[in-house]
């Protein structure tokens, strides 16, 4: 009959006590770490610019091209955010937002009724540039450009996360998005031109991190979480008539 050697015994029990002691020391560590505001200060912050935190940002600065493209018929704008859009590989959120009242006032009679808004694809873009080009040369960058998309050619970079929703008149539509803790977090929204939305951030302790409540329903925040966790994101419609089709993107 073999006897279990005392010493290494002994050995493999130090050696248990000290893997559960860093592992309480860990978890309370990291208890300790989550208290206050999920929020690093600017002055503290050490946050590289990722490529997907660039494609975000690409993808933002794509859809003011579309709205400027619009707004002034440039069918220039609206073929540099083809090439932009062609670069990034964006993704479908899961995530449904839940609905609340902003207040007990009701909704007015005959309150629009909308779908969520259709996507703007490059090969979209490059199609309507198409139309509105007066000028030759562009006509045929537009089409030299939409050949090569349908060809497969280009090249993709991982990109944001977007959903597209309707908020209804006098409600906040309420998402919940989990961000890692260091890293650049950036959320956007960009409605459909009814209304006036306003786009606010909350931690899990329901901390006020960042907000943004200009006079359109073009709206985005930025912030670098201390940990990572859960952040609330209200995405309000300050009209009392009108619902707002809009495209929410996150990293």
């Amino acid at each position: 009959m073999h006897h279990f050697p005392r010493t290494l015994g002994v050995v493999l029990l130090a050696g248990l006590f000290a893997v559960l002691t860093a592992a309480a020391d860990e978890a309370k560590s990291d208890k300790a770490d989550k208290k206050g505001v999920n929020q690093t200060p600017a002055a503290e912050s050490t946050a590289k610019v990722t490529r997907e935190v660039q494609a975000t940002e690409d993808y933002k600065t794509a859809r003011d091209l579309i709205h400027y493209g619009r707004r002034t018929k440039s069918p220039t704008a609206l073929i540099t955010a083809a090439q932009m859009l062609a670069d990034i590989e964006a993704k479908e959120r899961k995530e449904k937002p839940t609905t609340k009242k902003n207040d007990k006032s009701e909704v007015k009679e005959g309150a629009k009724k909308k779908e969520p808004a259709p996507e703007d694809t490059p090969k979209t873009l490059l199609t309507e540039a198409m139309k509105m080009s007066k000028v030759k040369a562009v006509t045929a960058l537009a089409k030299s450009l939409l050949d090569e998309l349908e060809s497969g050619t280009r090249g993709r970079v991982l990109g944001p996360f977007l959903r597209r929703e309707v908020v209804r008149p006098n409600s906040t539509d309420i998402f919940e998005f989990e961000f890692r803790g260091k890293d650049l977090a950036i959320v956007a929204i960009d409605g459909d031109g009814d209304t006036d939305l306003d786009l606010y951030v909350y931690d899990e302790f329901n901390n006020l991190i960042s907000s943004s409540t200009g006079p359109s329903d073009r709206e985005s925040v930025r912030w670098v979480p201390k940990w990572t966790g859960m952040f609330k994101v209200h995405v309000v419609n300050r009209s009392r008539s009108t619902a707002n089709r809009y495209l929410i993107v996150t990293n």
